[in-house]
């Protein structure tokens, strides 16, 4: 998964199966929700503490490490949804929150599981919730921003100069 490789950890995804992986107790996860149209639900992340201990630019301590994962966590649903807008999915983004357990992964519904390892553990990322394929309509005119560019929002109160 780039994101994880974006911070110093490899890790590498498991071959995909119709067999849900067994449950899985991690020491931090958090979830986050999404909508778009006929397209909604929610994100889980479950990443083991020496994992997320062991990425660059990790924090310190109990508190902070929570913010980690909740932030981890949201780059992970905005590198789908930047994704998804090349199939004219807008999603709808809300704020991620810390769960016990793994989260999701006791949830009921449509849900697809992916699993990946690093060397010692597992990394679990569980997507729940009403995904119509139908809404998947791929566009290559869609002008998308890359990771680390720069994007100017301009003010609408002055009309659009900038200071």
């Amino acid at each position: 998964m780039e994101l994880f490789r974006s911070y110093g950890v490899a890790v590498a995804p498991t071959q995909r199966s119709s067999v849900r992986p067994p449950p899985h107790e991690a020491d931090c996860a958090a979830a986050i929700g999404f909508s778009a149209p006929r397209f909604s639900g929610t994100l889980t992340l479950s990443v083991p503490l020496e994992v997320l201990k062991s990425m660059r630019d990790a924090p310190q301590g109990d508190a902070a490490l929570n913010d980690w994962i909740r932030e981890i966590t949201n780059q992970l649903l905005g590198r789908i949804k930047n994704r998804l807008m090349r199939f004219q999915v807008v999603l709808q983004v809300g704020l991620p929150a810390a769960v016990k357990g793994g989260g999701a992964l006791k949830g009921s519904g449509a849900e697809l599981v992916y699993v990946f390892h690093t060397l010692r553990d597992q990394v679990l990322v569980v997507i729940e919730g009403s995904l119509d394929p139908s809404v998947l309509q791929f566009s290559g005119n869609m002008n998308i921003a890359s990771e680390g560019d720069v994007i100017l929002f301009e003010r609408s109160d002055q009309g659009g100069n900038l200071p």
